[in-house]
């Protein structure tokens, strides 16, 4: 029997491939159509990418070419806004002219007419440095936005220029070896010094002068928060720190490169022809001072007018910085010398008018100063006062007493310098004049009643006046009445850098021509001198009334110099009388004249001590009583 084959078990295969290739080619019609949406969305991000870095292609051009506009002459100026209290924009960047007295500066950031003391918000500017967190102080740097609206073009952008010269390198190291010759010694010397990065606290323990860290590394501000222990400080420390900051020595005066002389003050030049080109003068290589041989002195004085005073010139010079560079030749055991002016500085400063050099050379009496050619190392007074007050001793006779003044001075010197100055006798010549007028008698209802008052001499007077110029021991020349001061000095003492030390009287002793003082305070302590009448004869007071009552003593006006009094005087011209030679309308009014050793030279120079100008001078502590006759109150009025 033959097999017969079922034609039904083949129905529906068509079917199924047809949906299969269906299916199949719906995946890919898919497929490509999120391929086409993908690479869409793919270009329309690089258009958007490659306008964003079109828009920071335009905005650096347009920096660059507004810093070479701005800041490319040699004759320009630049800082930070916060340098002229802008707290808005404080880190914005000003361009000056220095050849232009008004100058207004140009900001280096985007926009038309940026003002840096508007503060920027919203969407008119934009942010390109965000504030420190770890430093609230810090202030963020946002600049106007400029907006672009051309076809096929939008978006905006902003710039800024920084000023990194303003800025400490945090990649300089200290050498590690010292140069063994002179040419790197030179080089060596004029390079900049490791800026001290420990001072500014936390996160720079790895920035030492002694840490193995090789700063050289440090190419960039990111790669400072990789070498620390923060990874904040390129923020943190934006507007301080650089890691490549450079500077050239333009003249901005007169438009080009500086001449670099610090070569002319180096050992090595001692004998060459550099310092006399350039600076008219040849070194004589002395210590502690340095002199000088002048060939041109319109070349090593730099003030015309100053120098044509004098035949072969004065005034200030070359010479003063030369010696400032070679100072360390002086350091010996750690210590320095007390090295006073050259040429030697011995005026007391008597007048209203005196200047320095003034007369330099012409033998004009108390003018005859010549400048200093070199950098003087000395202390600095830094605190000056005196005191005043009126005591009696007993003479000797009954019921009489001698009228005394206690002068109580406290004198302070400083050592500015980071080295010890030797040990020295310090010397203060002070010119000080007081004037008083006392009074005595008998007690009437809370007033003194001043009867005539016979002195030793004879004459008689109510009230009795006292120059203190005529108490001082040391006296210039018996030829000019009046012209004295009084003298103090200290023991040999050194300073140590920075010490302040003070000065004053430790015991009650008389004043002589050489009065002692020490580092020591004493309440009693003072120098005493008897005061003297007018008419020459001891202020001597007796303590009863000729009726045995008590006498009271009245101190009427007091000023702490006569010149003062002379210039207002209400009791007739007494004092310019008594002082024709002195008491001219021009006198200072005291000085102060500060020495060392033996009297061979001046350190400091001080007049009108209490007050300058002219017409009717106050000075501090001016007593008066307003009376002049008759009553006198005990109290006197301020």
């Amino acid at each position: 029997m033959k097999p017969v084959l079922s034609r039904a078990r083949r129905r529906g295969f068509a079917l199924v491939v047809t949906l299969s290739l269906m299916i199949m080619l719906t995946v890919i019609a898919v497929g490509l159509l999120s391929l086409s949406a993908v690479t869409l969305r793919s270009s329309s991000q690089g258009d958007a990418l490659a306008i964003a870095r079109a828009n920071a292609r335009v905005a650096l051009m347009l920096a660059i070419g507004e810093l070479q506009k701005q800041a490319g002459p040699d004759q320009r100026v630049s800082a930070a806004a916060s340098l002229i209290g802008m707290p808005q924009n404080p880190n914005w960047t000003g361009v000056w002219r220095a050849d232009q007295d008004d100058s207004q500066p140009v900001w280096l950031v985007s926009g038309e007419k940026p003002d840096p003391a508007v503060a920027l918000t919203g969407v008119s500017s934009v942010s390109l440095l965000a504030a420190s967190p770890n430093k609230p102080d810090s202030p963020e740097l946002r600049v106007p936005l400029v907006q672009i609206t051309r076809p096929k073009s939008e978006g905006g952008f902003g710039w800024w220029v920084g000023d990194e010269g303003v800025k400490a390198r945090v990649d300089l190291a200290k050498p590690r070896n010292a140069p063994s010759d002179n040419r790197p010694r030179l080089l060596l010397s004029q390079s900049s010094l490791e800026p001290g990065l420990l001072a500014l606290g936390s996160g720079f323990e790895q920035l030492g002068p002694d840490t193995k860290l090789d700063k050289k590394t440090l190419i960039s501000m990111r790669t400072l928060d990789f070498a620390s222990s923060n990874d904040d400080l390129h923020r943190s420390h934006f507007d301080d720190l650089t890691s490549g900051g450079y500077g050239l020595p333009v003249n901005i005066a007169q438009g080009r490169l500086k001449t670099d002389l610090s070569i002319l003050f180096d050992r090595s030049q001692q004998n060459k022809t550099f310092s006399t080109d350039y600076l008219g003068a040849r070194g004589n290589n002395g210590l502690p001072t340095q002199t000088y041989t002048v060939s041109s002195p319109e070349k090593f004085y730099l003030s015309d007018t100053i120098r044509t005073r004098v035949a072969g010139g004065t005034g200030p010079n070359w010479g003063i910085l030369w010696n400032y560079a070679r100072q360390w030749r002086n350091l010996s055991g750690q210590q320095m010398p007390l090295i006073l002016s050259s040429p030697v500085v011995s005026t007391d400063p008597r007048t209203h008018d005196w200047l320095p050099y003034k007369a330099a050379g012409t033998g004009a009496t108390f003018n005859q100063d010549t400048q200093h050619t070199n950098s003087p190392v000395t202390p600095v007074i830094s605190h000056l006062q005196i005191g005043f007050r009126l005591q009696t001793r007993p003479t000797g006779q009954p019921d009489r007493y001698q009228l005394q003044m206690q002068i109580k001075p406290v004198v302070g010197i400083w050592n500015p310098y980071n080295v010890p100055i030797a040990a020295n006798k310090y010397i203060f010549d002070w010119g000080i004049f007081p004037w008083l007028r006392y009074g005595s008698g008998m007690s009437t209802g809370g007033q003194v009643l001043l009867p005539p008052d016979t002195d030793a001499g004879g004459s008689t007077a109510a009230v009795v006046e006292v120059w203190m110029r005529d108490q001082w021991k040391l006296v210039e020349s018996a030829a000019i009445k009046g012209r004295t001061r009084f003298t103090m000095e200290t023991d040999p003492v050194d300073l140590q850098p920075g010490e302040f030390r003070l000065f004053s009287v430790s015991a009650s002793t008389d004043m002589s021509s050489r009065n002692r003082l020490r580092p020591a305070w004493n309440e009693e302590g003072a120098y005493v001198t008897d005061l003297i009448k007018a008419n020459g004869n001891p202020a001597i007071l007796t303590g009863t009334l000729p009726d045995g009552s008590p006498r009271y003593i009245w101190i009427g006006d007091m000023f702490l110099d006569d010149v003062q009094k002379a210039a207002a005087d209400a009791w007739g011209p007494s004092t310019r009388a008594r002082f024709p030679d002195v008491l001219m309308d021009n006198s200072t009014h005291g000085f102060l004249t500060f020495k060392a050793n033996n009297d061979n030279g001046s350190i400091t120079r001080c007049g009108d001590i209490w007050n300058t100008g002219t017409g009717n001078p106050s000075v501090p502590e001016r007593i008066l009583s307003g009376a002049t006759t008759g009553t006198f109150t005990k109290k006197a009025k301020y």
